[in-house]
């Protein structure tokens, strides 16, 4: 996917500033120049955002690696979650506070 920068001026398309952009001298001012030169490398981003989601989801390798990572997160959520049981556990047989303090009695 490609993204020429540039803008329709008397019905046809032209890259480069807009006539309202240039200076004086006929030259777009660096502001202008800036802008477009950051309005070209987001358009690069997005492009390269849509060509992952694209290869992710419709290649196979694509696929391996988001199972790779979904079952990362799934193995990390449940470690935490054990984490927690342990813990809750731990307070309801009044071994420790949540702070890791021995309970007084």
């Amino acid at each position: 996917m490609s993204v020429n920068s540039g803008h329709f001026e008397d019905g046809r398309w032209v890259t480069g500033p807009t006539r309202e952009t240039e200076g004086a001298s006929g030259a777009p001012d660096g502001m202008e120049v800036r802008v477009n030169e950051v309005k070209a490398q987001v358009a690069s981003a997005v492009g390269g955002v849509f060509s992952l989601a694209r290869d992710l989801f419709g290649t196979e390798q694509g696929h391996r690696h988001l199972e790779k990572r979904i079952n990362d997160a799934g193995t990390a959520l449940e470690g935490a979650i054990m984490d927690i049981a342990r813990e809750a556990e731990s307070i309801i047989q009044g071994k420790t506070h949540s702070d890791g303090k021995k309970e007084r009695k």
